[in-house]
Parts: C-alpha cells; structure tokens; sequence
C-alpha cells in the first residue's frame, strides 16, 4: 500500500513535466512554423524562379524553332499554266476552294496570289522588324502559310505577285522616296490619283527585296514583280525624279532603261543565296517606250 502509495503521492510532479514538455513542444512547433515561414518562401521563390527560367528557356527553344522552320516548297513546272487570285480572293475560303478545284480538275499546275498589289498593301502579317514598321500588312488572307502548305500538298506551285514602283502606301510612309512635282517638290501623281515610288532609290530596292525574301520563306516558290516601270500616263511635264533625275537627264534615251535593268541585277544579286524564282510583268507600254536590255549588256 505505501508502494501504492507513494505512487499515488508523486503523481503531480509527472503531471507538471509533462505540462512542461507539452509547453516545450508547443514553443518548437511555433518556432518552427515561424522559420519555416520565413524559409519557405525563400524556397518557393527560389523554386519558382527556376521554373520561370525553365518555362522561358523553352519558350525561347519553341520561338528559336519557329524561326528557323521551313517552308515547303514545289520545282517550277516545265510549262507553267496558272490562273490569277487577287488577295482577297485568296482570303474567301469558298470562292478560293472553287479555284483549287479547277486547277484539280484542269491541266492547270500554278496559281498566282497577290503579296502586295497596286495599293501598296500588304496581304498577310509580316514578322519582319523591315516590313513592320511600314505598317503596310492588313492581312486580307490570314490563314496564308497553312494555304501554300495546302497548295504545296497538291503539289501546286504557288508564284507571289509584287506591285514594284507604284505603291501609294509606301509613298504616304516615305514620302521622300516618291516621284515628285518639279515645281513645288510636293507628290506626284497620274491621271489616277496615284503616287509612285522613284524607281531609282535603293532603298525601295531593298524594301522590295526584304518582302520577297519573307514571302519565300513562308513558302512562295516564285516572286513575280509587277510595275517594274516609271510612271507614263500622267502630266509628264511636271515631273520630277529625286533620285534618277540626274542619271536620266545625262541619257534620254537610254537613262530609264538602263535604271531598271540595274534593278534587276541587284534583285538577282541580293536574292542569289535563296532558292527563289524571280520573274516580271511587262507590260505593252514598257516593251514600247523602253529599249530592251538584257541583264549582262546594253
């Protein structure tokens, strides 16, 4: 009994250690949920820097593959049988679709899009720091590297029409790039109301260059340029070239001419190291008025 007893009479001291041990544990768990709520973030943020990085890095991968993708591409037929879509025909599903089954059903092998027509317009997004800041894109055909990869499928060869020298859109962006009035240095204009570019500047060569580049590599197999020529149907009289003026001054008869065979041989220079086609429009008023020359001679 006094066993039992004594037990029984040092039962509070284990009670109070173990309310002590209680305010002991009780005191680390606080301390612990204090450091790690301090640490945790750190590890969180740590962590999630790490992620971020790692999301960016493949981002970076994805916009590197992206850029370095490329596009299909179909050889010129041996006889080249093509009909024609303006822009916005190529961005009329259904009109288009028509057109594609002619060319299934018919010994027609090519089609000929607009990239950029008579107003100077571009006709699908650029993603050209060059071409951009002309702002000249309205992307009338917005599904257009899936549309040449269709072509492509069929195998379809697909030539992207360019409107060189007349460009009123350009004109508004350059204005110092256009042809101008001989009196008063202010645009000039034909009978139409357009404005061209000054097919001596070599800075429009360029711009024309950067274009046909980007289309090829989206997957145009051939650049057809299209008012390769200076102006002729306004008043002739009053007009004034700010950078071939000089040159055409010196030879009337050969100036022009020899301005736009120059043209062409800094497209086929500039254009050498892709595998691009290059052709041209010409038109009955350029084999008239201008003498031909071939790209190697007068």
């Amino acid at each position: 009994m006094a066993i039992v007893q004594t037990k029984t009479q040092n039962n509070p001291k284990p009670s109070k250690m173990v309310g002590r041990e209680k305010n002991i544990i009780k005191e680390i768990i606080i301390g612990g949920v204090l450091v790690l709520s301090f640490t945790l973030p750190f590890f969180v943020v740590k962590n999630l820097g790490s992620t971020i990085s790692f999301l960016s890095e493949m981002s970076l991968a994805e916009v590197v593959a992206t850029e370095i993708k490329t596009a299909s591409h179909v050889k010129i037929p041996e006889q080249v049988k093509t009909i024609y879509m303006t822009s916005w025909v190529a961005g009329t599903k259904n009109i288009r679709d028509n057109l594609v089954k002619l060319v299934d059903n018919t010994e027609i092998n090519s089609i000929i899009i607009d990239i950029k027509d008579y107003t100077g317009k571009i006709a699908f997004k650029v993603h050209d720091e060059n071409l951009e800041k002309y702002e000249a894109s309205i992307n009338r055909i917005p599904d257009m590297e899936e549309f040449l990869e269709y072509l492509h499928s069929k195998n379809i060869y697909v030539i992207g029409r360019v409107s060189v020298f007349q460009d009123p859109h350009f004109v508004q962006q350059r204005p110092d790039l256009a042809v101008k009035k001989e009196k008063d240095g202010e645009v000039w204009k034909d009978y139409k109301g357009i404005s061209w570019l000054d097919a001596g500047s070599i800075e429009v060569w360029n711009y024309i260059i950067d274009l046909a580049r980007y289309s090829h590599s989206i997957g145009f197999d051939e650049i057809n340029f299209d008012y390769i020529r200076f102006p002729s149907d306004g008043d002739m009289s009053k007009i004034y070239y700010p950078f071939s003026e000089e040159r055409i001054l010196a030879d009337v008869d050969l100036g022009k001419a020899k301005i736009l065979r120059e043209f062409f041989t800094y497209l086929d220079i500039k254009l050498s190291d892709i595998d691009v086609v290059i052709s041209a429009q010409i038109a009955g008023i350029v084999v008239s008025c201008y003498p031909v020359l071939t790209l190697n001679g007068a």
